[in-house]
């Protein structure tokens, strides 16, 4: 089942910097607005309701949602980027709603936080949309992953424990961005899931050696989203040459969407190499000499209905 869909996508120039700064800076996609025929009505603008209806806000309007039956082996928590947003709508609203189904049917507590206006490219220059240049995330990182920081530590004071693991999940254009910070290693996070976007600049095999531990990547797209085939691929194929833990997965007759079956999948492969992050973690494994630059491996189209390509 899709949990969210948007209709089309619209390529958008974000302009990449040096590799010495070690910062992935993918060419962003962001998503086109839904139609009218399935756009919500909004009470109030969206920049004073960030919210969707029935879901409570932390400090900085960032979202959350409990399950209302936890994982009783491990307390999960997903942060959830969303996709670009135009001021004055309620896009974000079937984003999080969405997202909110998916914690009730697997266990997980999810915050949703908010990204930043001012930052985004082109005419999308106003819009909330996630720091993916080099100059925003000298701007704003900071302040951005402390408000998420924040939010979890209050979650953990109020339930009188920390989360057990704690995962970022990425939908279009916050999966650039979900992307960006994992091949930078600015979190320590036990997996990153990108659904819809999401890709690796040149020269990532190279500048990306040094980052432990690895924390496993999930990347999907749908076969009928072109702009996110495409750019998947570059990702993949950083992954692989730099023998990351991923998997690569294209499902047929799927969109620019983030379904059901793409978060299980998500959370297999996370549960499938928590042993080995953790174990690197206590290891207190040291970065690897870094490695002369790679050629990309090519996907193989499988003959199989839906195309898969195993991480290493």
């Amino acid at each position: 089942m899709t949990l969210f869909a948007l209709v089309s996508t619209a390529s958008l120039g974000v302009p990449r910097g040096s590799h010495a700064q070690q910062t992935a800076q993918p060419a962003a996609s962001a998503s086109a607005p839904p139609d009218a025929s399935s756009a919500q009505p909004s009470e109030a603008p969206a920049e004073q309701r960030w919210c969707a209806p029935g879901l409570p806000a932390l400090a900085h309007d960032v979202c959350y949602h409990e399950p209302s039956h936890p994982d009783a082996q491990h307390r999960t928590l997903v942060i959830f980027l969303h996709g670009v947003v135009q001021p004055g709508t309620t896009w974000q609203w079937a984003q999080q709603t969405g997202i909110a189904r998916a914690a009730d049917q697997n266990g997980f507590t999810v915050i949703m936080p908010r990204a930043r206006r001012g930052y985004g490219p082109g005419n999308m220059h106003d819009w909330w949309t996630w720091p993916t240049s080099v100059a925003a995330q000298h701007q704003v990182e900071d302040d951005v992953v402390s408000e998420w920081m924040q939010a979890k530590q209050t979650l953990e004071a109020r339930a009188g424990r920390p989360f057990d693991r704690v995962y970022v999940f990425g939908f279009s254009s916050g999966a650039y961005y979900g992307a960006s910070l994992a091949l930078r290693g600015r979190l320590e996070v036990d997996g990153y899931a990108v659904f819809a976007g999401g890709s690796a600049p040149d020269g990532a095999p190279r500048w990306a050696a040094h980052v432990r531990p690895r924390p496993p990547i999930y990347v999907g797209y749908g076969e009928k989203d072109a702009t996110a085939k495409r750019d998947t691929r570059r990702l993949a194929n950083a992954l692989r040459a730099l023998h990351w833990p991923h998997r690569y997965v294209g499902h047929r007759n799927v969109g620019h969407s983030m379904t059901d079956s793409q978060i299980r999948e998500a959370l297999a492969l996370f549960e499938s190499r928590s042993p080995t992050l953790h174990a690197e973690r206590a290891a207190g494994e040291e970065p690897s000499a870094r490695p002369s630059p790679a050629r990309p491996a090519r996907s193989k189209p499988a003959p199989s209905r839906r195309r898969r390509h195993p991480g290493h």
